[in-house]
């Protein structure tokens, strides 16, 4: 289907160096503007209490900000990790999300400020995402976990490294999430040039990974897991425009073939990051709602 209007007059206003970005500080402002942006057409939810922590993580204090909605029906927690790439993103660029989805989830939602890079190479944003969930595995018992983009990666690859150490999460969720290196697949070529191009993904691979030999690390390339069963229940959000879709549907097929209870669902007419235009595009908060439906029941059990 065509891409929606209001996404695609959304990104005809971005300016080039989001797209093809050179320097990491240029790119954070102008990723910074845009969020600033598009939290004045999001809907205002208040929350009961906003609380800004600290976990003290292996290497280093993460910062943790919960969310807890007026209404609370869910019983545990829903740790959020953000996208963007691994250079940028914050509890502040998502919080329109975050207020959505807590409000909606009905529960608490722990957004966890991971390390970026190039401050800080790889692997430490998959530490400090790990420790954020041994941390509230221990405090909550009941825990999901979510996240988009390089958010989805870091999801993914805690939800592997939870189960080899007996933690049982309730739920994963795993937004148009980066799995692996891929530059053949359909998708990668057909779509590398709206909104996440392959400049874009270049950029942030060097970044982030220390080395290429990076790539076949599985805190990296959870689809090169030995296994991927006894992996929580999980949904997966591709979205049709985007060069990372082919990888997260082969993710959910290599989960479903693995034993494990998976749902995926391609969003039409949307790109890469379609989630954050909360309140512009209408798909926004559709997926929005179906995450937290999920949750919901997941945590409920």
């Amino acid at each position: 289907m065509p891409i929606d209007i209001n996404l695609e007059k959304w990104l005809s206003q971005l300016p080039k160096e989001v797209f093809t970005p050179r320097n990491v500080e240029e790119f954070r402002k102008y990723m910074d503007e845009g969020s600033n942006i598009i939290k004045q057409f999001a809907p205002k939810i208040e929350m009961k209490e906003i609380r800004n922590e600290f976990i003290n993580g292996r290497e280093s204090k993460i910062p943790v900000r919960i969310y807890i909605p007026k209404i609370v029906e869910t019983q545990g927690i829903l740790i959020y990790l953000h996208g963007g790439g691994f250079v940028w993103g914050s509890s502040d660029s998502y919080d329109h999300v975050l207020r959505y989805l807590a409000n909606e989830c009905k529960c608490k939602v722990a957004s966890i400020d991971y390390r970026l890079a190039p401050e800080h190479k790889f692997p430490a944003a998959v530490i400090d995402s790990f420790d954020s969930v041994k941390y509230f595995y221990e405090k909550e018992k009941s825990v999901a976990i979510a996240g988009d983009s390089a958010g989805g990666n870091l999801s993914a690859v805690s939800s592997i490294l939870a189960r080899d150490e007996g933690i049982k999460l309730k739920a994963s969720v795993l937004i148009y999430p980066t799995v692996g290196y891929d530059a053949t697949s359909k998708s990668m070529r057909e779509y590398s040039n709206i909104f996440l191009t392959r400049e874009a993904m270049n950029f942030f691979g060097l970044m982030y990974l220390k080395s290429p030999t990076d790539i076949y690390d599985i805190r990296f390339s959870p689809i090169l897991a030995e296994s991927h069963k006894n992996l929580p229940p999980t949904l997966i959000i591709t979205a049709e425009y985007d060069p990372l879709r082919d990888q997260g549907e082969t993710y959910a097929s290599i989960l479903n073939r693995s034993g494990v209870e998976t749902i995926q669902i391609r969003f039409g007419g949307v790109t890469h990051g379609f989630i954050n235009l909360l309140g512009i595009v209408p798909s926004a908060e559709v997926t929005l709602q179906t995450i937290s439906s999920f949750i919901r029941s997941k945590l409920n059990k």
